[in-house]
């Protein structure tokens, strides 16, 4: 409970902020007519379009069950579906909902106690996202955001892995890197492939497209509850 009250606390000032920004943030809003209304991060939940968007595009995907040191596993992919959903959605509401995954992953007494791990797959980053994520109000936003997410609030990291990142990322990369706290640094991996993810997570419970067995149609309320439903046994692994 304290731990989540902290969130709330350290969250709100964001929260607020990401619902504030214009629908032309990271310009490339091309909605026709008028944005949609400004949305509460507390009204969010599973079921909320913006949630639906960002799980069934593949962009965020929480796994059914944990990783080997009792953490929950969020795995977020960078492609141009990123790109593809900024078209449709204010980047403020976008940004709640990824969001919301991750705190949806973290409610749970386990995942309080152990945290989450998450993996930024970037095989398919492509050039134009990454120049579109350099954008000074892009880099503000994401130095807020990691300021709260790894920083001042209840969601605790420990581990944040980095997959198959191009080479025309490792600028943008290195740009995020001097944004992480010192702590959250010495929990930053480099995996060059799927393959190399296995040090810490089942590979039955990773995403197909990082060569886990997980299946893509099972949706975000049954990961969730098969994530609850996991209990930390007595082989859990210890990561530094």
């Amino acid at each position: 409970m304290a731990r989540a009250l902290k969130t709330m606390r350290a969250g709100m000032g964001y929260f607020r902020y990401l619902a504030e920004l214009p629908p032309s943030t990271g310009g490339q809003y091309l909605g026709c007519g008028a944005p949609p209304p400004a949305v509460s991060f507390w009204d969010m939940g599973p079921s909320h379009v913006a949630t639906k968007r960002v799980t069934a595009a593949g962009i965020v995907r929480v796994a059914p069950g944990r990783a080997r040191d009792g953490s929950a596993v969020v795995t977020l992919t960078l492609s141009d579906e990123f790109l593809a959903a900024w078209e449709t959605m204010p980047i403020g509401l976008f940004t709640l909902s990824v969001d919301k995954c991750l705190e949806l992953a973290s409610l749970d007494a386990l995942s309080q106690l152990y945290g989450l791990t998450v993996i930024l797959d970037m095989r398919r980053a492509s050039l134009r996202l990454m120049t579109v994520s350099a954008r000074p109000d892009l880099l503000r936003m994401t130095e807020k955001r990691v300021s709260v997410l790894t920083g001042k609030s209840g969601f605790r990291v420990v581990g944040l892995w980095l997959l198959g990142a191009p080479w025309y990322a490792r600028v943008l990369v290195n740009t995020v890197r001097t944004l992480l706290p010192e702590k959250i640094r010495q929990r930053l991996h480099v995996a060059p492939n799927p393959e190399a993810l296995l040090e810490a997570v089942n590979a039955a419970i990773l995403p197909v497209s990082c060569g886990g067995g997980t299946d893509p149609s099972i949706g975000l309320d049954e990961c969730l509850r098969r994530l609850r439903d996991t209990a930390v046994g007595p082989t859990r692994v210890e990561r530094a």
